[in-house]
């Protein structure tokens, strides 16, 4: 019998003597809703990010990872081509954020932090937006990374002068966002050196401000809440104050709340 084909034993159609036939069925040949090794195919439902990033790596269900498609294979069908494209707006992001020394883990939890909890639909549908929303980075400033080069005179002071504050925040997740990971470009704040920090008189004055939410929101995250959860806390002692209005009355509960340093209810 050949290597390549495996036989079945077959009653004769219409034979009385019990004589069986050999009947050759292929190796290779897929049974019905059996997923071909390494076949160009894209998961009809990846549920998260992190499942995304294995599509796109590694492969589902022994499929060709996403990233060695060839232009043919993404391009095999309208249904594939589309769902590449999408997806493509997710994987090319998520491989910038690993690229510039971020784990997947946390690569992951810097989109989270942008978009929040959308289903991974509403999520490519705010990315392809957001591409077009800013031409400059191709995609949200807080996910931005530039590619690594060789460091110039140059870099080092466009570097200086990246470290700079964002002109009004207008929300507690966006000075969350400014603290840990930077807008649009400027370096985290919680990385700033002595000297950034007092590099001009409204810069120290700035960071000294926004400081006391950072450190009161790190201190929230620290001890188990999500930034959501942090932010909503905050608003529940605050309510809907400008943030200068906010920071200043934290300023003052400080001072009023000589124990706690804080108001109680943030403790």
């Amino acid at each position: 019998v050949d290597g390549n084909v495996i036989s079945k034993a077959e009653d004769i159609s219409g034979g009385d003597d019990g004589r069986v036939r050999m009947v050759g069925i292929a190796k290779n040949t897929p049974r019905p809703h059996e997923v071909v090794a390494n076949s160009a195919t894209l998961s009809n439902n990846p549920r998260t990010l992190m499942d995304l990033w294995e599509e796109f790596k590694y492969g589902i269900d022994g499929r060709k990872p996403a990233q060695q498609f060839t232009k043919s294979e993404k391009n095999a069908s309208s249904g594939i081509r589309q769902l590449f494209w999408r997806r493509n707006h997710v994987w090319s992001i998520m491989d910038g954020l690993v690229g510039s020394g971020l784990t997947p883990e946390e690569a992951c939890e810097e989109i989270r932090e942008v978009y929040f909890e959308m289903s991974n639909t509403k999520l490519m549908s705010a990315m392809v937006a957001d591409k077009k929303r800013y031409p400059e980075t191709k995609c949200h400033p807080d996910l931005y990374r530039q590619k690594e080069a060789p460091c110039t005179k140059r870099m080092a002071e466009v570097s200086f002068r990246l470290a700079t504050l964002s002109n009004n925040p207008r929300t507690l997740h966006e000075m969350w966002r400014e603290f840990k990971f930077g807008l649009n470009g400027r370096k985290p704040a919680q990385h700033f050196s002595r000297h950034e920090r007092n590099a001009n008189a409204k810069i120290k004055q700035i960071y000294y401000r926004r400081n006391y939410v950072w450190a009161l929101m790190d201190r929230l995250v620290r001890s188990g809440d999500t930034p959501e959860q942090a932010c909503q806390k905050i608003r529940g002692v605050y309510g809907k104050m400008s943030m200068t209005k906010m920071i200043s009355a934290i300023i003052a509960d400080k001072k009023r709340y000589s124990v706690s340093k804080c108001h109680p209810d943030l403790e």
